[in-house]
């Protein structure tokens, strides 16, 4: 009999992280539209009661057009509109940091000052979401 392995979000430690010049406290990202289904897992774990933080999707692509940009804005729900930010990343240096596995891998980050304290790559299993959760209580904001 052939059995799956357990999926398992990677926890990364921030110092992997370049540096994000952000107006947040949280970030949820991707590099691939397709990436819309684990972003959202991210943002409605943000919205929940759990926590209350300033939160941006963070959409990573060598370059952004206005064809783009208006793909992007017919893939997430217009809610989440305000929240977008489009970043453009010729260095591929985010890519490298995370290593996903897959174009519709997601990411989710603890932001404090333009740095990344804590990121997770992949949707996160209960016990990740809660250290993610220990790790925003800390952070100062």
């Amino acid at each position: 009999m052939l059995w799956r392995n357990a999926y398992s979000p990677r926890v990364l430690d921030g110092d992997v992280f370049p540096t994000l010049s952000v107006d947040c406290d949280l970030v949820a990202g991707g590099f691939d539209l397709r990436a819309q289904g684990e972003i959202g897992i991210w943002v409605r774990l943000f919205q929940s009661g759990d926590i209350r933080k300033r939160f941006r999707i963070l959409l990573i692509a060598p370059a952004w057009n206005d064809a783009s940009r208006n793909l992007a804005g017919a893939v997430f729900p217009r809610s989440l509109h305000a929240h977008l930010q489009f970043v453009e990343d010729p260095g591929e240096a985010w890519r490298e940091a995370l290593e996903p596995d897959r174009p519709e891998r997601s990411f989710a980050a603890v932001v404090s000052d333009g740095a990344v304290l804590l990121g997770v790559v992949g949707p996160p299993t209960e016990e990740v979401w809660d250290q993610f959760l220990a790790r925003a209580a800390e952070a100062q904001f």
